[in-house]
């Protein structure tokens, strides 16, 4: 029994959002380069969250079928705050690629194994925190993973 984290970060890693750089969880962006372009990628601070374990059939520990349920949490930063374009001109662009992003989510067909990802919730649009410590605009996006093991 392994968890396939793995699968679904590079799974979500090599979805193609035009405009977006999507992140595996050894891709945490720099500042240089989250000054360049928008970003999507696992939240350090609290990444893999509501982790569950649910027997499924009776049996050895080893052998009972299980499903592990859990919530990836990951960060969308469109543009710096304060930087050059006004909000009410970032905003409508920012949105429109978080949704382009969860449409890939929604549509995601790469994942192997018995494995279901649906998005669960988006944080609300507004600032989002970088890796350093600087404010972008963006959102959180949350994702609810269920895993079939055994």
């Amino acid at each position: 029994m392994a968890l396939a984290l793995e699968t679904v970060t590079n799974s979500i890693a090599a979805l193609t959002v035009t405009g977006v750089k999507m992140c595996d969880i050894d891709e945490i962006p720099s500042p240089a380069d989250m000054d360049r372009t928008p970003h999507f990628y696992p939240e350090p601070g609290g990444f893999v969250n509501s982790l569950t374990v649910t027997r499924d059939s009776y049996g050895a520990p080893s052998c009972a079928d299980k499903h592990v349920t859990y919530t990836l949490r990951y960060v969308f930063a469109y543009q710096p705050s304060g930087s050059e374009r006004a909000l009410k001109d970032q905003y409508p662009l920012m949105v429109g690629l978080a949704l382009d992003i969860l449409d890939a989510l929604i549509a995601n067909d790469d994942l192997t194994g018995a494995i279901d990802m649906t998005p669960s919730g988006a944080g609300g649009f507004g600032l989002v925190m970088a890796p350093d410590g600087r404010y972008f605009c963006g959102c959180i996006i949350n994702l609810t993973v269920m895993e079939f093991i055994n």
